[in-house]
């Protein structure tokens, strides 16, 4: 003699498989994915931030040694080493000037 689902097909076992067990269980993934879900938006944004800041380490590692190469080659020149690390890091501190040119920001000191 054949299983039942070989006598009735797939299509039972589908039906079968959409029907609650009970009554007390027709909602248990909907609370299984309120518990579940804030902790997968956590850590989604938590490596994100994380990302976030090893690019900003990066930048500024890069900015420093780009300061130190134009100090090099302009004998310690203060303004082209400054110059030679907002060239780095411009993305970070420009804003908009209008029209959609970027502008650096004056450092205050």
């Amino acid at each position: 003699m054949a299983h039942p689902v070989a006598r009735a097909g797939f299509s039972w076992l589908m039906k079968r498989a959409r029907e609650p067990r009970n009554r007390h269980e027709s909602g248990q993934a909907v609370v299984e994915t309120a518990i579940v879900m804030p902790l997968y938006v956590f850590l989604i944004l938590g490596i994100l931030q994380l990302s976030l800041m090893h690019q900003a380490r990066l930048f500024t590692k890069f900015a420093a040694y780009k300061a130190a190469r134009a100090g090099s080659i302009h004998n310690a020149s203060v303004k082209a080493m400054e110059d030679a690390a907002l060239a780095v890091l411009l993305p970070m501190v420009a804003e908009s000037a209008g029209g959609g040119a970027e502008a650096i920001k004056p450092v205050a000191g």
